[in-house]
This record gives structure tokens, C-alpha cells and sequence, in this order.
């Protein structure tokens, strides 16, 4: 059997998304061009939602096979960057920031294999001795690689290939105030598997 690669560039067959807790203060989800962008808030900050923030947003494309195989899947975000912010301004308070890649296979519609790559995470608290706490930071524009991933194809089935990105924001005021913001944006430019 010869290995090959089949390779995918926008647009990709679809655009997907989708949130735990309350809805991204913004989001960015251009099929033509593969551009995706979230940006996740929290507590004391501006467009903070009250609660968590979970949210994901990217492309698939369908795949199928006449036989049964290894397969592995990979996609790239480039150019991409990321930013944060979490702050704290209280005894018991917190705030936490994370972001990542994420690739997923679905067999007839049903998750089948995923994986993450988390690019940052960043949490403060507040404390009786230094109640006031504050972390930010920022990478990019570069190319961000998915994590590894593999799944077994067969012939007769349906598969979609997702790749995409994720940002989570939380925070909690205690005796005080609490933020955070996770921005993660960038484009998709391919999306490939190999087997």
C-alpha cells in the first residue's frame, strides 16, 4: 500500500462553532478564506460575561475510503496569535485564561478521536496579603501546529476531519472584582491527512 497525503485548503467543506457557559464576546468564522478568531471575557472586564466562557469555532472537510486504513490527521493555523489578560482586585478572588488547537474525527456523525494543544494558560488570585494580581501576555503572528492524531478509516463510512480553536475565560470576584479575556485568532491554511 502507498502512503499519500490528501491535502485541504479554503474553503473547507464546512464551518462549525460552538460554547459551554455563556457565548464569546466575539467571534470570527470566514469559510472562504479560513480566517477563525474567538475572543473570550470574563468578570471585570469590558463585554465580561458573568459566568465561564467556552467557546470553539473552525472548518471540516468529509472524508471516506474504499478500504480500511491508518489515517492521520493534521491542520496548521498561519499565520496565528494570541493575547491575554486576567486580573484580580480582592481577598478570594481569581481569574484564569486558556487557549489552544484542537483537531477532531467524527465516524456517521459521532465523535470518534480528538485532541488538543493548549498554547497558553494563565491564572492570579487574590490573597489576603496581596489581594491585587495581574498577568498578560501575547504571541504571534506564527504558525501554530495541531497535536497529533490518528484513527482507523473504513470503507462504507462517513468521516469529517475538524480542526479548529478554543479559548476559555472564568473568573470569580470573592470579597472584590475579577477578569480575564483570551483572544486566539488566525488562519487555517491547511488541513491534511496522511496514510
Amino acid at each position: 500500500m502507498t502512503n499519500r497525503s490528501l491535502d485541504f485548503t479554503p474553503p473547507y467543506d464546512f464551518s462549525w462553532s460552538w460554547h459551554a457557559g455563556e457565548p464569546a464576546f466575539e467571534q470570527v468564522l470566514t469559510r472562504p478564506s479560513g480566517r477563525v478568531g474567538l475572543d473570550a471575557r470574563s468578570g471585570h472586564v469590558a463585554g465580561g460575561a458573568s459566568g465561564f466562557v467556552n467557546a470553539h469555532a473552525g472548518f471540516g472537510v468529509f472524508l471516506s475510503a474504499d478500504t480500511e486504513g491508518q489515517r492521520f490527521p493534521h491542520a496548521v493555523l498561519n499565520p496565528g496569535r494570541f493575547q491575554f489578560a486576567v486580573g484580580t482586585n480582592g481577598v478570594g478572588s481569581n481569574a484564569t485564561s486558556e487557549g489552544g488547537f484542537e483537531l477532531t474525527v467524527f465516524e456517521d456523525g459521532q465523535p470518534l478521536v480528538d485532541a488538543s494543544r493548549k498554547l497558553w494558560r494563565s491564572r492570579v488570585s487574590g490573597t489576603l496579603f496581596d489581594p491585587t494580581e495581574s498577568a498578560s501576555g501575547s504571541l504571534g503572528p506564527q504558525a501554530f501546529t495541531g497535536p497529533e492524531l490518528a484513527f482507523t478509516i473504513r470503507p462504507g463510512h462517513g468521516y469529517t476531519f475538524n480542526a479548529g480553536i478554543w479559548v476559555y475565560a472564568d473568573h470569580s470576584s470573592g470579597i472584590g472584582v475579577a477578569g480575564g479575556q483570551s483572544l486566539l485568532e488566525g488562519n487555517i491554511s491547511r488541513m491534511w491527512v496522511f496514510g
